[in-house]
C-alpha cells in the first residue's frame, strides 16, 4: 500500500515538473523547432546525395545512360552538397550550443533568485555542495535534456520513417527486412 501511496505522490512531483519544463521551455518553442527543422534538412540532403551517388554510380557503370556533361552536373551538385551540410552543420552545432547555454542560465538564474530570496534556515538545511550541484550540473543536464535529447528523440522517429519510405522505394522487401532486424539489434546492442 506505501508503494501506491509513493508512486501517486512521485506521479503529483512528476506532472509538477512537467509542468515547469514546459512553462520554462515555451520562450525557446521556436528556436528548438528551427534546430529540429535544420537537422530534417540534413537528413534530406543525405538522402539527396545518397540519390546523387547512386547516380553516378549507375552512369559510371553504364546501367543509365547519363552524358558526360550529366555526370559532371551530378559531381558538382554531390560536392555542393556536401560542403552545404558541413556548413550547415556547423551553424546547427553554434545554434544548439548558445540555446543550451541561455536555456541553463535561466535555470541557473532561477536557483539562484530562489537561494538568495529564501531565510537563511530553509537555505542552511542544504549543504553547500548540494546547492552548487543544482546550479551547475543539474542546471546544465536539465538544459541538455530539453534542448538536445528531446529534439533528437522526435526528429529521430521522423527521419526513421522518411529512411523507411525512401528504401521501400527501391526495395520493398528490404526496407521490411531492416524494420524487423532494427529492434533486434537496438536491443543487443
Amino acid at each position: 500500500m506505501s508503494h501506491l501511496i509513493d508512486a501517486l505522490k512521485n506521479s503529483k512531483d512528476t506532472k509538477k515538473y512537467i509542468k515547469w519544463l514546459a512553462y520554462y521551455t515555451k520562450p525557446y518553442v521556436w528556436k528548438l523547432l528551427l534546430m529540429m527543422l535544420i537537422s530534417f534538412g540534413t537528413t534530406m540532403v543525405s538522402i539527396a546525395m545518397t540519390e546523387i551517388n547512386k547516380r553516378i554510380i549507375d552512369g559510371a557503370n553504364g546501367a543509365s545512360p547519363v552524358t558526360r556533361n550529366g555526370m559532371i552536373k551530378l559531381i558538382v551538385i554531390y560536392v555542393a552538397l556536401i560542403f552545404g551540410s558541413m556548413v550547415v552543420g556547423i551553424i546547427s552545432s553554434l545554434i544548439s550550443a548558445v540555446l543550451n547555454e541561455r536555456f541553463s542560465f535561466g535555470i541557473r538564474k532561477q536557483i539562484y533568485e530562489k537561494i538568495i530570496n529564501s531565510h537563511w534556515m530553509d537555505v542552511k538545511r542544504y549543504h553547500t555542495g548540494d546547492l552548487m550541484t543544482r546550479l551547475t550540473s543539474d542546471a546544465g543536464n536539465i538544459a541538455n535534456g530539453i534542448v538536445g535529447t528531446i529534439p533528437n528523440i522526435i526528429l529521430l522517429g521522423i527521419q526513421l520513417v522518411v529512411v523507411f519510405f525512401y528504401l521501400f522505394y527501391y526495395s520493398p522487401m528490404l526496407a521490411v527486412l531492416a524494420l524487423l532486424i532494427a529492434p533486434v539489434s537496438a536491443l543487443v546492442a
